[in-house]
């Protein structure tokens, strides 16, 4: 199945590839209220995902983080590329 393929360069897309028939897809599940509907368009998503699979990761890279104690609700996520994520939340004290 070829797919129409665009370049993204935001979000957290780092790759920088969108599927145009995944972007409309995406919409639709979200405005359909029928859950075996939805389930339906969800599963396509899947499907057409695993079809047109761009590269399969084999590793991750590790992560080593420092911070000092006195940085309060400082919380690391390993799924953002840098740990600013929350620094609304931190405080010093």
């Amino acid at each position: 199945m070829a797919l129409k393929i665009r370049r993204v360069v935001t979000g957290h897309d780092q790759n920088g590839r969108a599927v145009v028939a995944i972007d409309e897809l995406c919409r639709q599940g979200v405005a359909e209220t029928d859950q075996d509907k939805r389930k339906a368009i969800y599963a396509k998503i899947q499907e057409t995902l695993l079809d047109d699979l761009p590269f399969a990761p084999i590793f991750v890279f590790a992560q080593i983080v420092g911070y000092d104690n006195a940085v309060k609700n400082y919380r690391p996520n390993p799924y953002v590329p840098i740990n600013a994520w929350n620094c609304n939340e931190w405080s010093i004290g």
